[in-house]
């Protein structure tokens, strides 16, 4: 089999039906190449994963299989209980989307983080909050009573770092309005608060301050997003469904501190997968930011083998 082969790669008349997607030749030997022991155990979860979500037997069993590849290399279950992962139908298409339990997961394995936590502010224990200090005052000792007002996320590195944020509710759901076109079907719906608490964690933990490992960026770069390939030994290809340019829009308008915006956009040039995808991220720059990354671009192109358009 091809080392570029993908890994959902199976014959037309087996992709309309999961179980003998993951049970065909192929796909088994795939599978197991890349899980090994684990092999069984994710072809079964798989399986019940469709069969007990009907919406995700609209998707192509395809984009299901590669979805649940990124979270299996990841070493995150499936499992929509577990809050760590999901897979997220999309149209005809499944969509990855990474859990606030799966981003803690991650980053505690790095060993660079002491605390790392995101909870939910209620009415009766919040007082404010200052953007500039990032001192949320609340009172946390309180059993939260009323409405939940917002959301915060703390971390503290080994380095003696600390960082703080807090969004109010109202914030958390303009974002997600904007930025998931599966606002209304997917885990926003369905799972709010934890969706709201991997927001906040996630943009803390992506404002480039934070020691990202490799499998953190991975998930990163993954969430909300439709894994398309998934070549040995590489990285998997993904497409975002809820626009690019969004994406863009999203570094320079929701995560206002500069080196936040730097950091993001550094993050988009690294993750190209070919010279035609970086020039249509790099099209999205704001004009300063193509300037303060002339060089990362170039060598990105470089990269490729490719000359430069």
């Amino acid at each position: 089999m091809s080392e570029n082969t993908q890994v959902a790669q199976s014959k037309p008349e087996q992709e309309s039906n999961i179980r003998l997607l993951v049970q065909s030749p192929d796909v088994q030997a795939r599978i197991q190449e890349i899980l090994g022991k684990r092999a069984a155990t994710f072809t079964a979860a798989v399986v019940q994963l469709v069969n007990q979500a009907p919406a995700l037997k609209k998707c192509t069993p395809k984009s299901v299989l590669n979805c649940a590849m990124v979270a299996a290399t990841l070493d995150l279950p499936i499992n929509p209980q577990l809050g760590q992962a999901w897979v997220v139908p999309y149209g005809t298409e499944a969509s990855f989307q990474l859990g606030v339990k799966g981003l803690k997961q991650l980053a505690m394995r790095s060993g660079q983080f002491i605390r790392l936590n995101a909870v939910e502010v209620y009415e009766n224990q919040f007082k404010s909050f200052n953007p500039l200090t990032e001192e949320l005052i609340a009172d946390f000792n309180l059993p939260g009573e009323g409405a939940i007002v917002g959301y915060c996320a703390y971390m503290k590195l080994v380095n003696g770092f600390e960082k703080t944020i807090y969004w109010p509710m109202e914030k958390v759901k303009k974002h997600g309005q904007k930025y998931s076109k599966t606002f209304n079907s997917g885990p926003w719906k369905t799972e709010f608060d934890k969706m709201a608490l991997k927001t906040v964690m996630k943009t803390m933990l992506n404002g480039g301050e934070a020691p990202l490992s490799i499998e953190m960026q991975r998930a990163i770069s993954a969430d909300q997003g439709i894994v398309t390939d998934f070549p040995a030994g590489e990285e998997p290809v993904v497409e975002y469904p809820d626009n690019l340019q969004d994406e863009i829009q999203e570094a320079v308008e929701v995560n206002t501190a500069e080196e936040e915006v730097e950091a993001r956009i550094l993050q988009l040039i690294q993750g190209a997968k070919d010279s035609k995808d970086l020039e249509k991220r790099v099209k999205s720059f704001p004009p300063d930011m193509k300037e303060k990354f002339r060089d990362a671009i170039a060598d990105k192109y470089d990269s490729f083998d490719q000359p430069q358009s």
